[in-house]
């Protein structure tokens, strides 16, 4: 099997050294933009990828998921409120390599072409899709690999739980290689200096989803091109 895995986020990218240094896993950031994503998935079967993985953060809609916990996703909810499902073996047998510590939950994950950014949207796409996180890209891989009839997977760990908003300063903040724009970021807090405590206590949260990104990866990487 050759994996095809999609991130959006360059540091997320980061968290899979051994799928980096693979010639059975091609990686491709869609730097957190969902077009991207779809255009990503779709090179990766191009490229002769016969699964797809979405890999990377993702923000928290369940009240009780915090920073960090990592969500294996049993299906993805797309915007028009249909459902993807990821394959069944392949996810139980990623779920039974990793400690059973309370950290990995598995649920539904609800896909947006825009950012939800703050508790009042991200409890309103809970309460109609069911969905315990959201992410960008998701659901445009889930798609892709739905028409081309490949094996699908989403590992995502919470970067900014529920009733926590992303600042406007951090919106916008990625361009298209994935990478921060911290100019952009300086700008607009010269601008919001009262988003520095959030955009603070963001950076914090995304570090800890990120650390268990990379213990997943540690764990648990070999699984991943088991479909």
């Amino acid at each position: 099997m050759k994996l095809g895995i999609v991130t959006g986020l360059q540091r997320e990218s980061q968290c899979l050294p051994d799928a980096r240094n693979s010639t059975d896993t091609l990686i491709r950031c869609a730097g957190a933009r969902p077009d991207r994503a779809e255009t990503s998935a779709t090179d990766l079967l191009n490229a002769g990828c016969n699964a797809l993985m979405s890999f990377g953060i993702a923000g928290g809609l369940a009240p009780d998921l915090v920073a960090g916990q990592v969500v294996i996703a049993d299906r993805v909810v797309l915007p028009d409120g249909s459902e993807v499902a990821t394959a069944a073996n392949w996810r139980e047998r990623l779920v039974a390599a990793l400690p059973r510590n309370g950290n990995i939950v598995v649920g539904a994950v609800a896909g947006s072409d825009t950012v939800v950014s703050d508790a009042g949207s991200k409890q309103r796409l809970f309460e109609n899709t069911n969905a315990i996180a959201v992410d960008m890209e998701s659901h445009r891989v889930a798609s892709v690999a739905a028409s081309a009839g490949v094996p699908f997977l989403v590992i995502r760990a919470v970067s900014d739980p529920s009733h926590q908003a992303i600042p406007k300063s951090a919106i916008g903040a990625i361009d298209e290689n994935g990478s921060p724009r911290y100019g952009k970021v300086i700008g607009e807090l010269l601008r919001r200096p009262a988003d520095l405590p959030k955009l603070m206590q963001l950076s914090k949260d995304s570090e800890s989803a990120l650390a268990s990104l990379r213990r997943v990866a540690l764990t648990a990487g070999p699984l991943f091109r088991f479909a």
